[in-house]
C-alpha cells in the first residue's frame, strides 16, 4: 500500500547512482528465506519449523517487492528520488512498524486464508503532473506481488515429486499468500490501493478526508474478516488469481498444515 500527500517533505541529500544497492537488510531478509528453502529442500533439519520461517520471509520479501515498486513508479514519473533512497534499496526497516507490519499481518496469516498489507510508502503525488501515472504508482504495488506470483508458480512448476512435501506446500501457500495481497490491494476502498488508482480520477469533492479514509478501511477489514458471506467471496476472488497457475485447494490448505507446526 501507499499513501499519497501533495505537500514535498524537507529536501535531503541527492541520491547518488553509486548509492543504488539493495539494503543489508533486504539481503538479510533474502538470506534467510534462501537459506530456510535450501535446508527444506535438503532435509537438513526438522521440516515443520522451517516452513513457519520460509513463507514469513517470504511474505517479507514480497512486501518489499510492493512498497519498492510503489517508490520506483513514483520516482520514475516524478517524485523525489532522494525521499525514497531506502524504498529502492528495499529496505524493510524504512517502511515497516512491529505492530501494523509485523504482529497483525502475522496474526491474520495464523488464523485465515490471507493475510492484510501492513506498510505504506508516502509519495507526493504533487510533484507527479498526470493522473495516468498518479495511478499507475498506486497499481505499481499489486503488480510487483502479481510477479512474484508468477516466478513461485514457475518455480513450483519446477519442483520434482522428489522434493520434500513441506517444501512444495509452503511454495503453494507463498503464492496463495502473493495473490490475496493483489487482491486485498486493489479493492476499491478508501485506503487500499485499488481506489488510490480510481481516486485520481474523480472530482476534488468525491475525494474523502483522512477520517474517512480511515474508517472505511476499518469498515472493510471488519466486513471481511467478521462477515462470513464477505470472507468467503474474498476467498473465491483470491483463488480465482491463483487457479490459473495449476494450485488447487488441497495444496494450499496442506501449506497451511506445515506453517502451523505447533498444532502438530
Amino acid at each position: 500500500m501507499m499513501r499519497g500527500f501533495d505537500l514535498p517533505e524537507p529536501h535531503v541529500d541527492a541520491v547518488t547512482r553509486d548509492d543504488r544497492s539493495l539494503s543489508p537488510n533486504f539481503l538479510l531478509v533474502l538470506g534467510v528465506f534462501a537459506g530456510a528453502g535450501l535446508s527444506l529442500s535438503l532435509g537438513w533439519l526438522p521440516g515443520m519449523p522451517l516452513v513457519f520461517v520460509f513463507v514469513v520471509f517470504g511474505w517479507l520479501l514480497g512486501l518489499c517487492f510492493h512498497e519498492g515498486a510503489h517508490a520506483w513508479a513514483a520516482v520514475r514519473f516524478g517524485d523525489d528520488e532522494s525521499r525514497h533512497r531506502s524504498h529502492l534499496a528495499l529496505d524493510p526497516v524504512s517502511f515497516t512498524d512491529p505492530l501494523g507490519t509485523f504482529l497483525l499481518p502475522l496474526v491474520f496469516l495464523l488464523g485465515g486464508f490471507f493475510v492484510l498489507p501492513g506498510a505504506r510508502v508516502y509519495v507526493d503525488l504533487g510533484a507527479i503532473r498526470r493522473r495516468l501515472h498518479r495511478s499507475l504508482v498506486y497499481i505499481a504495488g499489486p503488480a510487483a506481488n502479481f510477479a512474484f506470483l508468477v516466478v513461485l508458480a514457475l518455480f513450483h512448476a519446477c519442483l520434482s515429486d522428489d522434493v520434500a512435501l513441506e517444501l512444495r506446500a509452503s511454495v503453494v501457500l507463498m503464492a496463495w499468500l502473493q495473490a490475496s495481497s493483489v487482491v486485498i490491494n486493489l479493492l476499491p476502498v478508501p485506503s487500499f490501493d485499488g481506489f488510490g488508482a480510481i481516486e485520481q480520477w474523480l472530482p476534488d469533492a468525491w475525494r474523502p478526508d483522512g477520517l474517512t479514509r480511515s474508517i472505511a478501511g476499518f469498515t472493510a477489514i471488519f466486513l471481511i474478516f467478521m462477515i462470513d458471506p464477505m470472507a468467503k467471496a474474498m476467498l473465491v476472488l483470491i483463488y480465482l488469481v491463483i487457479a490459473p497457475f495449476g494450485f488447487d485447494l488441497h495444496d494450499i490448505r496442506t501449506g497451511y498444515s506445515a506453517l502451523a507446526f505447533w498444532a502438530r
